[in-house]
């Protein structure tokens, strides 16, 4: 084996070490940066919007539990702000 066989590990990606062909991300969670070892689950408010980055949960939506690849509506007649880990009901005048 040579340098020329090694394989690098991209962005959105992990390689388990050795010789490992680089394997995607799962959903919910993220490689930022290459020749990861592992992927990182994205955190509560917050849902894997690709393999490299994770966003914030819109206005209406929000994400109770970290490694999520979406955000879930809040219920009627509830809502949330951007980035919100749970919905409450909206009181009048807000």
């Amino acid at each position: 084996e040579s340098l020329d066989d090694c394989v690098g590990c991209a962005p959105g990606s992990f390689c388990a070490g050795g010789a490992a062909q680089p394997a995607p991300c799962a959903p919910g969670s993220i490689a930022p940066s290459a020749n990861m070892s592992a992927c990182e689950l994205c955190p509560i408010g917050r849902f894997a919007a690709s393999t490299i980055e994770c966003e914030e949960c819109e206005a209406g939506t929000y994400a109770a539990s970290d490694g999520l690849s979406q955000c879930t509506p809040c219920p009627y007649p509830t809502s949330s702000k951007s980035g919100d880990v749970t919905c409450s009901i909206c009181k009048e005048g807000f």
